[in-house]
């Protein structure tokens, strides 16, 4: 495993983007990464019945470069890490999917504004990026703070198909940070596990060899209120999900769980690919 040489925080300078750069960066000087600024900006659309003073694409880049200027020289400052920093014009999704293999990234990690608030990157963009990038992706809630993570829990319906090779990010985080795993299975009525679970159960503890961890079943129908509760409960610091085929990533929230979830639990969201 060659570990998380390379995260990506993607900002808009929002207080939301400027919480998450600080959290990518105390994971940088944890593992030891260097860190890579990025912002992507698109034109104003004018509209024709609103006085509009057109701002050029010259001024907004130079604008956006003076701003994010200051970000990496206030991360450099604070942090001690290796920052580097990118501006382009274009639609962030696709900028960010573009930048997974141009820059070899191994982490993206994003803000996320509480409900009601939105932007062109932090919002309903997070959701358009998980889907398209194939390395992990970190979501950080605007009140999520960088802290001793101890306790980490990884929601599961124990698919036997998912590859074990997604798991390599947070096996790395585990261990660098020394955290106890919960491994969390919610089911909507109490019965026994299946042949396909226990096989996808069996393939797990394979993995999880010396980290410290434990199963934790509980019967509810509403999946993100178990979460959230088993959440509080234990005082967990980081949640672990998998966008695989089954989708059992949306299966429990919807087509807005990052933006959900996180608002509500006010926990990061580790998002593992297990794409093709």
């Amino acid at each position: 495993m060659n570990g998380m040489k390379t995260i990506l925080a993607p900002t808009d300078f929002s207080p939301a983007a400027k919480n998450a750069c600080d959290y990518a960066a105390s994971l940088c000087k944890l593992l030891k990464s260097k860190l890579i600024l990025f912002n992507s900006y698109m034109l104003p659309v004018p509209v024709f019945e609103i006085p509009f003073v057109m701002v050029t694409a010259d001024e907004l880049e130079k604008n956006n470069e003076e701003s994010i200027k200051k970000e990496t020289e206030r991360l450099f400052s604070t942090y001690g890490i290796e920052v580097e920093w990118l501006v382009r014009i274009g639609i962030p999704d696709e900028e960010i999917k573009d930048l997974e293999d141009e820059k070899d990234i191994d982490l993206v990690v994003m803000g996320l504004k509480g409900s009601g608030n939105h932007s062109k990157l932090i919002g309903s963009t997070t959701n358009a990026v998980i889907r398209k990038l194939r390395k992990p992706a970190l979501v950080v809630p605007e009140t999520a703070k960088f802290s001793h993570i101890r306790s980490v829990t990884y929601a599961t319906d124990f698919d036997a198909e998912i590859k074990l090779a997604c798991f390599a990010p947070l096996l790395e985080l585990l261990r660098k940070l020394g955290a106890h795993l919960h491994v969390l299975n919610v089911r909507k009525e109490t019965k026994g596990m299946n042949a396909e679970e226990n096989a996808g159960k069996s393939r797990l503890e394979a993995i999880w060899g010396d980290i410290p961890h434990s199963y934790h079943f509980i019967e509810d129908k509403n999946m993100e209120r178990a979460i959230q509760h088993f959440a509080d409960e234990q005082s967990i610091d980081m949640l672990v999900m998998v966008v695989h085929h089954h989708n059992f990533f949306e299966r429990i929230f919807g087509n807005h769980l990052t933006k959900d979830m996180t608002a509500k639990t006010h926990i990061p969201l580790l998002v593992l690919q297990d794409k093709e």
